[in-house]
């Protein structure tokens, strides 16, 4: 966690904007390099107006939480893709249902149905979700390397992606 003190003479209204939000470019703060998505600004205060003689100022104080990005898994690497923040909640597709192929009616589902046989001989809905792939079907393999391969996340944006850069002001001298 960073947490910056500064006395300053202007604050404008604009930075309260970055509450809550993300690094959406990399930026620098005290020679050290923070990734895309790994800084979140978790608090802008702005304490009470003091005076330097007849200087007006007030203390600003920010604080700032970084994290490092997860390891990207094997289908990752080999498609070159970044994971997202770890400011971001990803949570694995998964379901109850799964979507058909069906060209005449397009989007159409039914009921995951497990490997599980009633007393007939025939297959069971599933009582719990199962992953789904990207194309909103049933991942059946359950080898480690194919679950990394075909397991898809859904990735929930919870935070606005602001450029920290604008706020240097705060960091340097």
């Amino acid at each position: 966690m960073i947490n910056i003190r500064k006395n300053v003479t202007v604050f404008p209204d604009w930075v309260f904007e970055f509450d809550d939000a993300i690094n959406s470019v990399p930026f620098s703060i005290k020679g050290r390099t923070i990734d895309t998505g790994c800084a979140w600004i978790a608090d802008i205060e702005l304490g009470e107006e003091n005076t330097d003689g007849a200087v007006p100022y007030c203390e600003a104080r920010i604080e700032i939480h970084i994290r490092k990005r997860r390891q990207r898994t094997a289908k990752e690497i080999s498609e070159g893709v970044t994971p997202p923040s770890p400011w971001q909640t990803e949570q694995l597709n998964e379901g109850l249902n799964q979507i058909i192929e069906d060209p005449d009616n397009p989007g159409d589902y039914i009921k995951v149905r497990t490997k599980v046989k009633d007393d007939t001989g025939a297959d069971i809905d599933s009582s719990s979700p199962m992953n789904l792939d990207a194309d909103g079907k049933q991942i059946t393999t359950t080898t480690p390397a194919t679950i990394d391969d075909d397991t898809i996340f859904i990735v929930f944006r919870d935070h606005e992606e602001l450029d920290f850069n604008a706020l240097s002001f705060l960091w340097t001298y």
